[in-house]
């Protein structure tokens, strides 16, 4: 874990969370010299169908699959909200 975020701190400028799209394109838009709102974010996969819903255990699986992840997405957006 130490080591991804070192490397997320030496490597990386901008980390974009999916939730906040808009802030990254704007982020883009102004490194590449468009100005603030020069890119726009299409919506063409916008799923309005019935979500399946996982049970508690096959949530557990996954959680547990990608621990070191969800850790690492929540001390970044910790990070980020400071």
């Amino acid at each position: 874990m130490k080591c991804a975020l070192e490397n997320l701190d030496k490597y990386f400028s901008h980390i974009g969370f999916v939730d906040s799209l808009s802030k990254t394109a704007n982020f883009v838009a102004e490194w590449l010299g468009l100005g603030q709102d020069g890119l726009v974010v299409a919506r063409e996969n916008v799923f309005a169908g019935p979500r399946e819903v996982l049970s508690a255990g096959d949530r557990r699986v996954i959680e547990n699959a990608n621990e070191l992840d969800l850790e690492l997405y929540s001390l970044m957006r910790q990070k980020r909200d400071v």
